[in-house]
Parts: C-alpha cells; structure tokens; sequence
C-alpha cells in the first residue's frame, strides 16, 4: 500500500466459515464466544481483513433492521424486507420528509463514536498485527455486537436494497431529480462521516467502501448515469479520505469494464472483489496498473469445489496477471461451504504457511 515490494503477496479475506475459524482459533465455535474467536482466527488466518468480523446469529432469528425493516437470520447471513411502498407517490413523499432532515441526529452522531470505539477495540485487542480496513455501512447488533448507522457507505445500494432493483430503476426514471438527491446526500453524510474519524494514528489504515453496482455481465445503469451521479460525488468521498491519510478499498460484485476508469480517475485506490469472469485480473491490472487488487479467487465454484491444487494453481495465476499488485482472497467473502483445505491451499500458494 505504500508501493513497496512485499516478501510475498498478502492475503485479503473475511471469513464466516466454521472449520477455518474454530482452525485458527484453537477452539469450538459458539454463539457466546464468537465475537472473540472470529476475531482471533481472523489475527491468524489473514494478512488483511475488512470491518468488524461478522458474528454467527441462530437460525431463525427475526428481527428489525436498524431502519425498522423485517429482517430473519440464518447463522452467518441476514435477508432484510423490502419497504412496501404503495406506490412512487409514497416513496416521494417519505423521502422528502427525510431529504429535509439534518444529515446527522445526535443519535447518529453517538452511534458514530459507539463504532469507532469498536473498531479501536477490536485492533487493539485482536488484529493490530493484520490489516485492517474499517468499513463504511450499515452495522447490526446482532452481527456485529454493535449497532450504528452512521458510518454510511453504499451509496446505491442502501437505495435500491430498500425498495428492490427493478423498482428503483424505474424510479430513475420517473423521478431521476428526485434520486440525484438522495444519492446527494448518501455521499454528503459519508463524507461527514469520514470527518468524524479520529486524526491521531488511530485512525483506519483504509477504509472498506461496498457499493455493488454490476452483474456479471456489466454495471446494471448505465455508463452515462455513473459519469453524471456518481463519479464526482465519489472523487469528493475519496479527497476526504485522502486528507486525512486514509486509502479506500472499493467493493464492487459483478463486471466494471464500462465504469473501471471512472473509479479510478475518482480516486479509489484499491478493488475488491473481482468476481471470477475469464481474464479478469490481467485485464484490470493492464487497464489500471497501479490499483492494488483484492480478492480473485472463486467462490461460485472453486473455492467451494475445486481441489487444492487447482486453487494453487488460480492463485499463482492471478499474481502473475497482477504483476504482483494483489492480495490474494476470495472473489467475495470465505462462506461456510468451502473445505478447510482448500482454504489453507491459498495460503500455501502464497507460501503464508507450509
């Protein structure tokens, strides 16, 4: 990250995986320690990781999402309701009662200082000796053992997630002032945020922005929509970042060839996930030489169904597509479906262990 040649290439991971987690942990998985054994085989198992490590939640669980939306839970994965809006005149009418109100209230702010504290915690006490990106997003309680909404990331997706992709589209278009506004001020309370982050050398390393914006086969709006709406207001949340010394670490699924470049000119200066498409590390690397990739590694099929050597095999691949500038990972997160020694067969790639 400061353009030094590593001794090797670091691994990048976030893993909600029961057998590498109790593996490097050195201890059975519960519910009640998990907030302390998934921090600490995060310490031993990664060079790098991103946000508070997520915690397990009993299947079943039903709940409220900090923004009063259903949400059910099935171990390490959360599925939240959409609002059911009656129609575009409701959500106009909601939404401008919110446009109106200040971007942070005082329990935001608090919430803000509640999640900074955390993620000092969690570095001081477990993963000072790792990487360790904070991240930019909603925080749940029972995920995370924190609740916060202040440190507000995707910048889209919280948008879309709402209401469900098709429908917002289609409000692009009907009311597209409407949604400029409210992408507006997703970045200006992100940019705000980012000034609410300590000064001192406590402050994040980097931080881990996820906002997906493509399918597999391409950004689902268009390019035109992304060089108006959103590649300004980005280079705005990545000069606040810059000022204050931190990097950022843009998270994106799906195929970004249309909008990469604009990405870039904004200022990220890291790409996560890479999801698997054919050539796509080599491709990335040539078009933007100096981003620092992240991830890589299949997890549609590889990871979870390939055999080590194969995943040894990807992985000295995609560093060499990289020339080097990559932190070898999974191309999302390390789900609970694939083997341990698969895992383990990346870091043995990497020579991080024998």
């Amino acid at each position: 990250m400061r353009g030094e040649t590593p001794e090797r290439t670091p691994t990048f991971d976030v893993v909600r995986n029961d057998a590498v987690i109790e593996r490097f942990a050195g201890e059975k998985l519960t519910y009640e320690n998990a907030a302390r054994v998934t921090r600490l085989a995060h310490a031993r198992a990664v060079d790098c990781t991103r946000m508070l490590p997520k915690l397990p939640v009993a299947p079943g669980t039903v709940d409220k999402t900090i923004d009063g939306r259903k949400a059910q839970y099935e171990r390490w994965m959360r599925w939240a309701h959409h609002r059911p809006y009656e129609s575009l005149a409701d959500y106009k009418k909601d939404k401008i009662k919110y446009l109106a109100e200040p971007i942070f209230s005082e329990q935001e702010r608090g919430e803000c200082q509640s999640l900074v504290d955390a993620y000092r915690q969690c570095e001081r006490e477990y993963l000072s000796e790792i990487g360790f990106f904070w991240s930019f997003g909603v925080h749940d309680k029972h995920q995370f053992g924190v609740e916060s909404r202040s440190l507000q990331g995707y910048f889209i997706n919280d948008l879309y997630e709402e209401v469900g992709v098709d429908k917002f589209c289609l409000w692009i278009l009907q009311e597209p002032e409407l949604i400029s506004d409210l992408i507006e001020r997703q970045f200006l309370k992100s940019i705000e945020s980012v000034k609410m982050l300590p000064d001192d050398e406590t402050r994040p390393l980097a931080l881990f922005v996820a906002d997906d914006l493509a399918f597999k086969t391409g950004p689902f709006l268009s390019p035109a929509f992304f060089e108006k709406e959103y590649f300004p207001r980005l280079k705005l949340f990545c000069d606040a970042c810059h000022a204050k010394g931190i990097k950022v670490c843009f998270h994106t699924d799906g195929n970004l060839r249309l909008i990469l470049r604009g990405l870039v000119d904004a200022g990220i200066d890291m790409l996560n996930p890479l999801e698997k498409v054919e050539f796509y590390v080599a491709e990335v690397h040539k078009m933007c030489p100096d981003l620092i990739l992240t991830g890589s590694i299949d997890i549609g099929h590889l990871l979870p169904f390939g055999t080590p050597d194969r995943i040894r095999d990807q992985v000295r691949r995609n560093i060499e597509d990289a020339e080097g500038r990559i932190m070898i990972g999974s191309s999302s997160i390390m789900a609970d479906n694939v083997p341990l020694e698969n895992f383990l067969a990346m870091g043995q790639a990497v020579g991080k262990w024998q």
